[in-house]
């Protein structure tokens, strides 16, 4: 498991098209979308200026170190995924000092869990997210920890902090989790989704380009607006000083119908008012960065 960066965008995806031709104005759309970007950049700058330091999705997360063996590899992904790890035997004790690295600025001390209390957590979060429960997997044994570092993304920027990594039974794979107590940090969690949006199609990702502007790519309709269930696309940003939000709207000119539920990557140029620069570009239905 590797901490990836995505670009994040907000698509109108195309149902489907068939019959004549009918102009649909993409307009009330990305006022829709303008909106909600609105909340998502007020609460990025919020968390940015208000003292504390503001971790993205969470202290929780485990990161993977290896792959894992073709021998082991399915039951393993699988019992990791469904929060199945347990601890073989005793672990160690929090650190008596550690200290939070920001890429800028001075360090600062920091509270710490030790090993056993790290994955629990870890475990917790884990079992939150899992996508089902894996009742054939045998559970992961970590057999000791040893202490380490972590990067962690926070809304303030990039910082280096205490981390547990954790051996495996059977395995070459390590496993690290954030050390860092809970109380030390905030979470920054995935923004609600209004009820009168509809979903989101995933982003492949947002580069930046002279212009200014953002070079957006996504997967949507494969052909273009003067076909059946094709769409052209049209995108804007909402930008802060220190984030961007892109929206973008569909048009089509064929009745709504039933199509392939096949998809194509598409690309389009999103003008800025200032370059990227160290901005960060915001999902708009999480409100986090993208992540792929």
């Amino acid at each position: 498991m590797r901490w990836l960066r995505i670009a994040p965008v907000f698509v109108l995806l195309v149902a489907g098209c068939t019959g004549g031709p009918r102009d649909v104005d993409p307009g009330p759309g990305l006022a829709a979308q303008r909106r909600t970007a609105g909340d998502v950049l007020a609460r990025w700058d919020r968390a940015a200026t208000g003292g504390e330091m503001v971790v993205v999705g969470g202290l929780g997360g485990l990161r993977q170190v290896g792959d894992w063996e073709t021998s082991v590899g399915d039951n393993n992904k699988a019992a990791l995924q469904a929060g199945l790890f347990e601890a073989a035997g005793g672990l160690p004790a929090a650190p008596d000092r550690a200290v939070i690295r920001p890429v800028q600025g001075p360090e600062r001390p920091v509270r710490t869990l030790s090993a056993a209390a790290a994955l629990d957590r870890a475990k917790r979060a884990a079992t939150r997210a899992a996508p089902a429960a894996c009742g054939t997997c045998e559970p992961l044994r970590v057999t000791g920890a040893d202490p380490t570092e972590t990067d962690l993304l926070t809304v303030g920027g990039p910082v280096t902090a205490p981390a547990w990594e954790f051996r495996l039974e059977g395995t070459e794979v390590r496993l690290v989790a954030s050390a860092v107590a809970d109380g030390e940090a905030t979470e920054l969690a995935a923004f609600g989704r209004p009820a009168d949006q509809p979903a989101a199609n995933w982003v492949e990702s947002a580069r930046p380009l002279e212009g200014p502007a953002l070079d957006v790519s996504f997967s949507a309709a494969p052909g273009g607006a003067d076909e059946p269930c094709g769409a052209d696309y049209t995108g804007a940003a909402v930008e802060s000083t220190r984030a961007v939000v892109v929206l973008v709207g569909m048009t089509r000119t064929h009745e709504a119908g039933v199509c392939p539920t096949i998809a194509a990557v598409r690309r389009i140029t999103v003008p800025l008012r200032e370059p990227l620069g160290d901005r960060v570009v915001l999902q708009l239905y999480t409100g986090l960065p993208i992540q792929g």
